[in-house]
């Protein structure tokens, strides 16, 4: 994403996983920029890098639906 994958993807600065796509900085937005659309991109790049939070993982496992390409 526009060359900035080190910070978004590797440091997570911001941390997409805080957004929880309620649309309200959608809503607040002057320029309406759908910063949902951008967060969740963000997420699917993170998963591809396996970069997430262990509970996403630990979740999914419960449920028996853990990332299938991960080694825990």
């Amino acid at each position: 994403i526009l060359g900035l994958k080190d910070k978004l993807v590797e440091s997570q600065d911001p941390n997409p996983w805080l957004c929880s796509t309620c649309q309200k900085c959608v809503e607040l937005c002057p320029q309406k920029v759908e910063l949902t659309e951008i967060f969740t991109l963000i997420k699917n790049l993170c998963f591809e890098e396996q970069k997430y939070p262990e509970a996403f993982y630990s979740q999914g496992k419960a449920t028996g639906h853990p990332p299938e390409h991960v080694e825990h």
